[in-house]
């Protein structure tokens, strides 16, 4: 039985043939699939369906992928798994990371690479953190990457559901794409405790913004469902809706 047999998945673009390409690939496996030219589109369809997923891409008219999942968190409607696709490269990403889109994708893309990003974005037990308002968590944290000369340990500035925004100097940023080893420490029951892992960097911030540091967001990789409750734990976040947070 193929993994996508009955779910619900919505596909919004413009472009037509590119619908057709996606929506025949998940109908011949089994999805129950609904379509959108348009952000505006997108929005009704949402309100209607009760979806496992949606793949959307960005720059449309008559409402943007920004414009839909504004207005669906504007509606207060239950999250599902988010994919987006663009052809441009200047697209300020965190705007959509922080909003809760699971994975970004360029085009033009291979119909087997987003196949394998969405049944990935399905699979992995995410973290429930829904609907509260966001909570600075400032923790202590040692974070490791090529090209550095030793480990940096800064500061945890914000916590998501899925990633985390770290305080970092200009000299010591990162790429976006690279991947960082992170252990953060704290006090657990009178006791020191060390949580590691392993994050990607989707975006960076270079230099400060009204009063917010430099730094850069990352997304957990590879975190056991007991990890990300020992962080939902440890930060007193039980529940959020941005992924990886931006401030």
């Amino acid at each position: 039985m193929s993994f996508f047999k009955d779910k619900k998945i919505l596909v919004v673009d413009d472009e037509e043939g590119i619908r057709d390409l996606v929506v025949g690939e998940l109908e011949f496996n089994g999805a129950i699939c609904y379509q959108a030219e348009s952000g505006q589109g997108a929005v009704e369809v949402y309100k209607a369906q009760k979806l496992n997923a949606v793949i959307s891409d960005i720059r449309m008219p008559n409402g943007d992928g920004l414009y839909f999942l504004e207005t669906i968190r504007d509606l207060n409607l239950d999250p599902c798994t988010m994919i987006f696709m663009t052809g441009f490269s200047d697209i300020p990403l965190e705007e959509f990371y922080d909003r809760g889109v699971e994975a970004v994708i360029a085009k033009p893309f291979r119909l087997e690479q987003l196949m394998a990003t969405l049944e990935m974005a399905l699979t992995v037990p995410r973290m429930a953190w829904r609907r509260a308002a966001r909570v600075v968590a400032v923790l202590n944290i040692e974070l490791d990457w090529a090209g550095l000369s030793a480990p940096i340990l800064t500061k945890t500035y914000n916590f998501g559901r899925g990633g985390i925004f770290v305080q970092t100097m200009k000299k010591d940023m990162p790429k976006v794409g690279a991947r960082a080893r992170f252990k953060i420490f704290y006090i657990h029951e009178g006791k020191d405790e060390v949580l590691a892992g392993e994050l990607i960097v989707r975006w960076v911030r270079s230099e400060p913004e009204l009063g917010i540091p430099s730094g850069f967001g990352a997304e957990f990789v590879g975190m056991s469902q007991e990890q990300m409750d020992e962080i939902a734990s440890i930060t007193g976040l039980a529940r959020t809706r941005v992924y990886i947070p931006k401030k």
